[in-house]
């Protein structure tokens, strides 16, 4: 377990405000933060640094799909997930946190 990181994870490619200001409450606490989501646009790289926090964006581009497409969107949200997992088992944080996640 790695002590005092706290994961966050949408599907969106950053965090959206809300997100963000947990992160910082978590980082009053001590906590380092990151946060995991899905590659959502082609310009973006998959590892920066985001308003002083690292984001991973993980699985494959999918743009949003406005509930077109319904395969590629299962096969995203499938990968997406797998590599989730596999980043929380390297990584082992202490803290996680979901919000607006497709399963």
């Amino acid at each position: 377990m790695n002590d005092k990181l706290a994961i966050f994870i949408r599907s969106y490619s950053n965090p959206i405000p809300r997100v963000e200001r947990m992160m910082r409450i978590a980082e009053t606490y001590g906590y380092t933060c990151e946060y995991f989501g899905g590659k959502r646009s082609q310009n973006l790289q998959y590892n920066e640094k985001y308003n002083g926090f690292d984001i991973y964006r993980l699985g494959f581009y999918t743009p949003l799909l406005n509930g077109k497409n319904f395969i590629l969107y299962a096969w995203f949200v499938f990968t997406l997930n797998i590599a989730i997992l596999f980043n929380l088992l390297k990584k082992r944080p202490q803290l996680v946190h979901v919000s607006d996640y497709e399963l």
